[in-house]
């Protein structure tokens, strides 16, 4: 048998008595378990190996192509399911949507929220549907462009969730390895990172009833430039919020006017 664990650590592979104890339950027979090491230490997400990953109590079919759920991503569902508690029948816009990890997250929990996830990726897409596709009608993909709102058809909305592209080039060229397997297109915005904040804060605004809430997903250095694009933008009682890593992950701000 493969000695999957001596060869992940010997391969590089920080958690590699986690990984190996995956791997091995994934694939039991020897010749693909052989394919999954080698594609492991060629820099591959165990993620993408694995075809599912867990995210909050879910767990999400994922593979090349769409952006990998992860814990900090977890602080936004938890902020929105708090907000969603106050509200009888949510209607929410999941921009940047990926996976669909939050949209279902929040379909899950909340019985009546009805969820409109946007994404523009066909790659991401096949990921998206199936992801969503327990939560029946409720669970609405839009497959459009998060900078062209006009073109979405969204309804009014009661909140908004986005974790958009958000590392400059600059950071992008430093991650490990692995990130470079997943979509560029997800990870990195123009602007200096900042891109997406602006055009989800301006052009969205209109789709927000009064006292609708948005919440973003931030680099842990952006809570104070995302901050002035929600204050400039004429939203209020702006929030920033760490993860569980102690990093700042997460800003909320609501709309208080009613305007449409």
């Amino acid at each position: 048998m493969v000695n999957t664990a001596e060869r992940l650590r010997l391969g590089g592979v920080e958690d590699w008595r986690f990984e190996a104890r995956q791997l091995e339950t994934a694939f039991p027979d020897e010749g693909a378990l052989q394919d999954a090491l080698r594609r492991r230490l060629a820099g591959e997400p165990l993620q993408y190996i694995l075809g599912t990953w867990d995210f909050y109590d879910l767990t999400l079919k994922v593979g090349p192509g769409v952006l990998i759920p992860r814990p900090d991503t977890e602080t936004v569902c938890d902020l929105a399911l708090e907000e969603l508690k106050r509200q009888r029948q949510p209607v929410v816009a999941d921009l940047c949507a990926g996976s669909g990890c939050i949209g279902a997250v929040l379909l899950r929990h909340h019985y009546t929220a009805k969820v409109f996830s946007v994404e523009n990726s066909p790659e991401a897409l096949p990921y998206l549907k199936e992801n969503l596709a327990p939560y029946g009608a409720r669970a609405q993909v839009v497959e459009g462009d998060v900078l062209r709102p006009d073109s979405l058809l969204l309804p009014p909305l009661t909140g908004i969730v986005c974790n958009p592209p958000y590392l400059t080039e600059e950071e992008y060229a430093c991650v490990q390895r692995e990130l470079y397997y997943e979509p560029k297109s997800a990870l990195v915005a123009p602007e200096e990172g900042l891109l997406f904040y602006r055009a989800v804060a301006e052009g969205y605004r209109s789709l927000l009833q009064k006292d609708g809430f948005l919440i973003f997903e931030i680099g842990y250095r952006q809570s104070g430039a995302v901050r002035k694009i929600l204050e400039e933008a004429g939203y209020s009682e702006i929030k920033c919020f760490k993860d569980y890593g102690n990093n700042w992950r997460a800003v909320s701000a609501v709309k208080r006017d009613g305007t449409l």
